[in-house]
This record gives structure tokens, sequence and C-alpha cells, in this order.
């Protein structure tokens, strides 16, 4: 007699994944200019920023993360106190996006601190928007790690 397996209490950490460097996939979609041209903007700006497709109809525009940015994430998570490693991984997601966007659906959100500016915006947004959110700042977040790398490793 088979038995019924119970749910998982926590996320399985190979389904779940938290924006920020990723990396660098041995087969890019970037070009060596376009991956050249993000570093250089990094470099000369302080900031790469992308707008992104989460629909036909809505957008969204990243900007990379400072490194003062990961200091003031995981700051914030220990103010909020999460009592699980769940609660922790839906902090940092959250975070994570409210640092990196700076406009969704054309409205401008850069004058709005992360927190809790932006994070509140992101609370009434539909949970399954939010995932996608998620999973396109890793896209984002990886065409940065790559050309960083790319860069680094032939300059």
């Amino acid at each position: 007699m088979a038995t019924k397996q119970q749910p998982a209490l926590t996320p399985d950490p190979a389904s779940t994944s938290t924006p920020g460097p990723t990396p660098a996939s041995k087969e890019s979609s970037l070009t060596k200019e376009e991956k050249l041209e993000i570093f250089d903007t990094l470099m000369f700006e302080g900031a790469y920023t992308e707008v992104v497709k989460l629909s036909t109809r809505v957008s969204a525009e990243f900007t990379t993360r400072t490194a003062d940015d990961y200091v003031s994430i995981s700051k914030t998570i220990e103010t909020l106190a999460p009592e699980t490693q769940a609660l922790v991984d839906q902090y940092l997601s959250l975070l994570h996006i409210s640092h990196a966007l700076v406009s969704f659906k054309g409205q401008d959100l850069s004058s709005l601190a992360p927190y809790p500016g932006r994070y509140d915006i992101l609370k009434t947004i539909p949970a399954a928007v939010v995932d996608t959110m998620q999973k396109k700042l890793g896209v984002f977040d990886k065409k940065v790690q790559e050309s960083v790398e790319y860069s680094s490793e032939n300059f």
C-alpha cells in the first residue's frame, strides 16, 4: 500500500530563487557588445537600468542594487524578525524587488523609499504578478552578472 507523502513545510530550495547575483551560464543570449555596454553603464553611470515586459501590456523597470542596498535588505530582515525560513525567503524576495523596482505599469516609483514605500506597493500586487517580477529580476541580475564576469575575464 502506497503512503501519501506530506507536503513540505518549507519551500524546496531548488524551486525557489532569491533575486540577486546568479552564476553566469556558459550559453549567453547577450552579445559581446551588449555585455560591454552593460558593464560600461555600470562603471560610468553607477547603475544599469532596464525596462522588462511582464506581459504584453505591463512592464516594469529594474535597476541594479548597490552593496548598501544589500546591507539595507539584511537590516530590514532583522527588524521584521521572521520566525521561519519560509518568511525569510518571502521577505528577501519582496525586498530585492522593492530595491530594484524603478517603475511599474508606467508609474515612476523612484522617489519612494524601497522600504516601506515600494515594499508596501508590492504587498498589494497579486502574488502571481510578484512571482513573475521575481523571475524577470533574476534574468536581469543574470545579464548584469554575465556582463561583469565577461568584462573582468577579457580585460
